[in-house]
């Protein structure tokens, strides 16, 4: 399955038609859909990093009756920035457990430049397509066969003109045949699959443990068959004497007392009703039949199957929201800037502060460099309605001191949400710091328009272009590496940026590292240079590497969380 959307665009959607099983009806179908959590996922083809993960996606229907549903995703700018080729994922969860789609097939996702026709890259979808085919590539292939052939006659070329339109509209025909292996059966089949498991077999004897799953279809059956049947009665009594206590002696049968201690075994419920009948009961034994016991016997085994079900819904939820534990006690700092909170001395927007307060467990908590003029400013509402701290670029920073938690240390893991005002001069993000000097052992710095990053004595520097749109900046050290780009990595809105290198990055950072300086480089005891300049949102560092997967969760709910608007 293809879709492409051009760069820095929004439209077209990306859409994928869900399927009705034929197993439930139209209302059971609709309401487990509408009472699900769907989500969306993008990942690199090739590095296979994810650039969008779980970002909530909607449903929805095209009115017909019985309506067609769909579940679709809407990008942002921030999604379509970078070209290449991923691959996406949407995914359903609901209290029947989750189901990832397409089934089969890989849905391919190319981000381009620029189509041949632009007008085609947003069209609307037509049909029962499970995807948005933009319309461009097809046109591309047909156009010029049609202009060569064709362009002598003059009355041939105004009759071809517009069959490659139609032929073009035509072309997601292909995609109808992967349709299927994109429906949601197994969705469906798992809240049907209880359903005649448990109505069917369950009905004689075990209504109080399968009320749960079933409470409409189970529970009225058993109450009004089983119990006023003399003959159900008449059945398992007896024979349940015969079958589980042959062994021991034939004359407990007789005696009243072992009937009930063995009809207990298999319904704890019954127990009341089959003592009171097993008095005049004896003389029936001959004529009950014992084949019908066994149906009943077996079925408390499908118990146990029917309860494993709702085990799936837990795992999901927990781990969007769990992103960044501030109690990680590697987790040496935390500046958020989205709540006042967070700052002495802020009671509205521009004011300036004393203490930006760490979030994390370890309070390490960011003050100015010196007096009043030395203090950044916090400002409401700087990109989605939150606020920022603004840095003015002459004369602001902030310093934390004392921090040894990063020194002498084989990986951390830093990553700075911000907004640069301006480019073109020299300015330091973050860089760590020993007494009154900076250091560039672990630092990110905007040099020449483009980021330069220091980790362990290592220099390296990257072809991405500054600009003044909100960002991302992550920077990972990893001393277990074998070579530079192992060691040190750099990503910006969560895709990874190649990097050259300055010199050799070591194993461990600095041992005598001692503070940090956010906004500002450090000199001497009285002389700052690199002012930074624009806003920050939000700064965190872990004295150790973020795998993968937690990179993925926390870049997409920082991504979430401030720039869900462009």
């Amino acid at each position: 399955m293809e879709f492409f959307i051009r760069k820095n665009a929004t439209l077209p959607y990306i859409k994928v038609k869900v399927f009705k099983s034929g197993r439930n009806d139209y209302k059971e179908f609709s309401d487990s859909l509408t009472a699900s959590t769907i989500t969306f996922s993008m990942y690199d083809e090739e590095t296979e990093i994810y650039k969008i993960l779980d970002r909530p996606a909607s449903i929805m229907s095209d009115g017909n009756t019985p309506p067609n549903y769909y579940v679709y995703y809407q990008f942002r700018k921030t999604d379509s920035k970078r070209e290449g080729r991923y691959v996406g994922e949407f995914k359903i969860t609901n209290s029947q457990g989750e189901i990832k789609l397409p089934l089969r097939d890989k849905l391919y996702i190319t981000v381009s430049d620029s189509f041949a026709d632009s007008d085609t890259c947003c069209r609307p979808n037509r049909g029962d397509s499970p995807i948005i085919f933009p319309t461009e590539t097809p046109r591309n292939t047909v156009t010029p066969t049609v202009s060569l052939s064709n362009t002598p006659t003059p009355s041939v070329t105004s009759s071809q003109t517009p069959t490659p339109s139609v032929t073009s509209s035509q072309t997601p025909t292909p995609t109808n045949t992967s349709t299927p292996s994109v429906t949601l059966t197994p969705t469906i089949t798992q809240t049907s699959t209880p359903t005649p498991s448990v109505t069917n077999t369950v009905t004689p004897t075990n209504t109080p443990t399968n009320t749960p799953s079933t409470s409409v279809g189970a529970t009225p059956n058993p109450t009004t068959t089983t119990t006023p049947t003399p003959s159900v009665t008449n059945t398992v009594t007896p024979t349940s004497t015969q079958t589980s206590t042959p062994t021991p002696s034939v004359t407990n049968t007789q005696t009243s007392t072992p009937t009930p201690s063995v009809t207990p075994t298999n319904t704890p419920t019954d127990t009341p009703s089959q003592t009171a009948t097993n008095t005049p009961t004896p003389t029936n034994t001959p004529n009950s039949s014992a084949p019908v016991t066994p149906t009943v016997t077996p079925t408390p085994s499908f118990t146990p199957t029917n309860t494993v079900t709702p085990t799936h819904t837990p795992t999901v939820t927990p781990s969007p929201t769990q992103a960044i534990v501030p109690s990680d006690p590697t987790l040496e700092i935390f500046y958020d800037a989205s709540d006042t909170a967070n700052f002495v001395g802020v009671t509205s927007s521009g004011d300036t502060f004393t203490q930006w307060s760490d979030s994390s467990a370890t309070a390490h908590n960011a003050n100015p460099i010196g007096g009043a003029s030395t203090r950044p400013a916090w400002w409401s509402n700087v990109v989605c309605g939150l606020g920022g701290v603004k840095f003015d670029g002459t004369s602001d920073g902030l310093s934390v001191n004392p921090i040894t938690d990063i020194a002498n240390i084989s990986g951390f893991t830093a990553i700075i949400l911000g907004k640069l005002t301006n480019t073109g001069t020299t300015q330091q993000l973050i860089t760590s710091g020993v007494g009154n000097t900076s250091v560039n052992n672990s630092n990110v710095r905007v040099s020449g328009g483009t980021f330069v990053l220091g980790a362990a004595n290592g220099l390296a520097e990257t072809s991405q272009i500054a600009d003044t749109d909100p960002h991302m900046w992550t920077m990972i050290f990893d001393g277990s590496g074998s070579t530079n780009s192992d060691r040190l990595k750099f990503y910006v809105d969560g895709v990874q940026e190649s990097l050259t290198f300055l010199s050799n990055v070591g194993t461990v950072t600095d041992s005598s590292i001692d503070s940090l300086y956010i906004g500002i480089d450090r000199v001497n005891v009285s002389t700052y240079q690199y002012y930074y300049s624009g806003f920050m949102f939000e700064v965190l560092l872990w004295s150790r590497v973020l795998p993968p997967s937690e990179l993925s969760a926390v870049h997409s709910y920082l991504d979430n969380k401030w720039y869900s608007c462009l």
